[in-house]
Formats: C-alpha cells, sequence, structure tokens
C-alpha cells in the first residue's frame, strides 16, 4: 500500500527537500531500489545519530524491516510516531 499523502508531506518537511522527499517516499512505494545520492545524504543528516541514518537509508533501498531504534530515531527526525510507523509498516512487507 502507497504512503499517505500525509506522510509524504512530513518527509518533505523533515528532509527539508521536497525532491529528496519525493525521492525516498517513491522508493518506499516501489518496494526497494536505489536512493538518489542527494536523498540519501539528507535523510542520514536529519538524522541524531549518523550510524542509525546509514541503516535506515539502506533498509529502505533494500526494503528491510527496520529496527527499534532505527525506528524510535526516524519518529524523532519526522516529529511523529505514526508516519515512523505507516513508514516501518511499509518496509519489508
Amino acid at each position: 500500500m502507497p504512503l499517505s499523502n500525509h506522510a509524504r508531506r512530513v518527509l518533505s518537511v523533515a528532509l527539508k527537500s521536497n525532491k529528496a522527499g519525493d525521492n525516498v517516499a517513491d522508493i518506499i512505494d516501489a518496494d526497494g531500489g536505489t536512493l538518489s545520492k542527494y536523498a540519501k545524504d539528507r535523510l542520514i543528516s536529519c538524522c541524531a545519530n549518523r550510524a542509525v541514518g546509514v541503516g535506515i537509508a539502506d533498509a529502505i533501498d533494500n526494503d528491510t524491516v527496520l529496527t527499534g531504534r532505527e525506528v524510535n530515531v526516524l519518529a524523532t527526525m519526522l516529529g511523529s510516531r505514526t508516519v515512523a510507523a505507516e513508514i516501518s509498516a511499509e518496509l519489508g512487507s
């Protein structure tokens, strides 16, 4: 099931880029693919912990399940536990 419009918007705002947010959402909706370098860099830089940011980016690229810690960091970055849960549910499904 594709991400909601709300989740797409929250991604764009959190990443401070419509282009990066759209790329991340499109890869999640496509059940894997390759994030653009720009989107991956924005995602990693917006996470409080670089190693966790890399893990989240890799999970999105490979359509694998996020760890509990990755979901928590993603929720903090997005400012929405609901959107983080929606993204987590979509990955690996």
